[in-house]
C-alpha cells in the first residue's frame, strides 16, 4: 500500500510539473518510431541497430510498439507513458533510499528532488528520451534486489532477478552500465560493515561482470555492419575526459540551476557535520565521474548520462537536508527547509521553461505536418504519420 501511495504521489507531482507538455506533439526522432512501429522492425532491433545510428536498444523499441498499439498516433498517450515510467523510477528510488539509509525522511527528500529535477526534463518531455528513464528504472530495481541479497535479507533467487534487471536496463540504453559501479558500491558497503568478503559479494560482482561483458559482445555483433553514427569515434584521453567532465558539470549544476541551492545546503550542513558532508560530497563526486566512464569506453556515445547521474546530485542534497532538519536548533531546521524549498522552486521553474520549449517545438512540427498533408495528401509517409 505504501508503494502504491508513493507512486500515486510521484505521478501527481510529475503530471503537475509537466502538464504543459500534454499540449505538445511528436518531435524529431519520434516520427521514426511511429513509422517503424511494426513487429518485424522491432524484432530486427534485437539483432541490429534500434532504428538509426550505431545504437542497440531493443527493449525501448518494444515500449514504442506497445504505445503505438495502445494509442496509435495520439501524442497524449505516448507522453503519459513517459510520466508513468518516471514516477515508477521515483518510487523505486524511494524504496532503495529507505533500504540503504533506514530513514523515510531522507528517502522522501531524495525521491521528491529526483522527481522534480530539471535534469530529467528532456527525458520526460520527449518521447525519444524514454531510453534514459527505462534504463534507470531497471537499474534501480536491480539495485533493490542486489542490496537485499547482499544484506542477507532475501532468497538466493534475488541475485538472478537483479542480474536480469541489469541486463534489461542495458537493452534499453547504454547508461545502465552504471549498474556495475552501483553494484561495486553496494558490495564495498556491505564488506566494510562486515569487515570481510563473503560468497554473496563475490557472486554478485562476478554475475554483473559476466552480464556486462556478454552485453558488449552482443552489442558489437549486432552493430558490426553499421557505419553511420551521430558522434565520431574517439580514443580515451586526458583532454577528452577533462572536456567531458566540464560539460557534465555545466549541465548537472549550471544549466539545471541547482548549483546555488546545493551550495547553500552543503555549506550550512558542512559547518554542522564537516566530516560527514565532506565524505559524502567526495564519494558522490567520484560516482558521477565513474558514471561518465561508459561513455568514454563505448564507441559512438555522447556524454548523455545525466538522468541516472543526477541521483548522486540529489542524494547529496538529501543527506545535507536531513542533517539540517534533524538539528536541535529551530533556526537551523528552518534554514534546511527553506533551502530545500528553494531548490524545489528552482527545479520546477526550470522544468517549466524546458517543457514550454518542447511544447512549442511540437506545435511547430504539428503545423508543418498539416501543411505537408495538404500539399501531398496521397504520400504514403504523410498518410501514416499525419492523419
Amino acid at each position: 500500500i505504501e508503494t502504491l501511495i508513493s507512486f500515486a504521489a510521484f505521478f501527481a507531482f510529475t503530471a503537475l510539473a509537466y502538464r504543459q507538455i500534454l499540449d505538445g506533439w511528436f518531435v524529431a526522432d519520434d516520427f521514426l518510431w511511429l513509422e517503424l512501429s511494426n513487429v518485424d522492425s522491432v524484432l530486427a532491433s534485437f539483432t541490429g541497430p534500434w532504428g538509426h545510428g550505431r545504437a542497440y536498444r531493443p527493449l525501448t523499441r518494444v515500449t514504442y510498439l506497445l504505445d503505438f498499439w495502445l494509442y496509435g498516433k495520439h501524442f497524449t498517450g505516448w507522453i503519459l507513458t513517459n510520466m508513468v515510467l518516471h514516477a515508477m523510477v521515483c518510487t523505486a528510488l524511494y524504496c532503495l533510499g529507505f533500504l540503504i539509509w533506514h530513514d523515510r525522511v531522507t528517502a522522501v527528500i531524495l525521491a521528491v528532488l529526483f522527481c522534480l529535477s530539471p535534469i530529467a526534463a528532456e527525458n520526460v518531455a520527449w518521447i525519444s528520451g524514454r531510453t534514459h528513464i527505462l534504463s534507470a528504472l531497471f537499474t534501480v530495481l536491480s539495485m533493490l534486489a542486489v542490496w537485499s541479497f547482499l544484506r542477507g535479507r532475501g532468497h538466493w533467487a534475488l541475485l538472478p532477478v537483479g542480474v536480469s534487471l541489469f541486463a534489461a536496463g542495458l537493452l534499453c540504453y547504454e547508461a545502465a552500465a552504471h549498474g556495475i559501479a552501483f553494484c561495486a558500491v553496494a558490495v564495498a558497503s556491505v564488506t566494510w560493515q562486515r569487515r570481510s568478503v563473503d560468497m554473496r559479494s563475490l557472486m554478485t560482482l562476478g554475475a554483473f561482470a559476466v552480464v556486462f561483458l556478454a552485453y558488449l559482445m552482443i552489442r558489437e555483433t549486432a552493430l558490426s555492419s553499421v557505419t553511420h553514427a551521430f558522434s565520431t569515434p574517439r580514443e580515451p584521453s586526458w583532454a577528452g575526459l577533462v572536456r567531458d567532465v566540464r560539460l557534465s558539470a555545466n549541465i548537472l549544476f549550471g544549466w539545471s540551476q541547482l548549483a546555488l541551492p546545493l551550495v547553500m545546503l552543503g555549506a550550512t550542513a558542512l559547518v554542522l557535520r564537516p566530516i560527514l558532508i565532506t565524505a559524502t560530497a567526495f564519494a558522490y563526486s567520484v560516482l558521477i565521474l565513474v558514471s561518465l566512464l561508459p561513455f568514454l569506453v563505448l564507441e559512438h556515445m555522447g556524454t548523455r548520462f545525466f538522468y541516472s547521474a543526477q541521483v548522486f546530485v540529489v542524494a547529496f542534497a538529501a543527506v545535507a537536508g536531513r542533517e539540517l532538519l534533524r538539528d536541535r536548533r529551530i533556526w537551523v531546521r528552518w534554514c534546511g527547509g527553506a533551502f530545500l524549498c528553494f531548490m524545489l522552486f528552482n527545479s520546477v521553474d526550470r522544468i517549466g521553461q524546458v517543457t514550454r520549449d518542447w511544447r512549442d517545438s511540437g506545435a511547430i512540427a504539428r503545423s508543418l505536418a498539416v501543411q505537408v498533408k495538404s500539399m501531398f495528401p496521397r504520400h504514403p509517409v504523410g498518410c501514416l504519420l499525419y492523419t
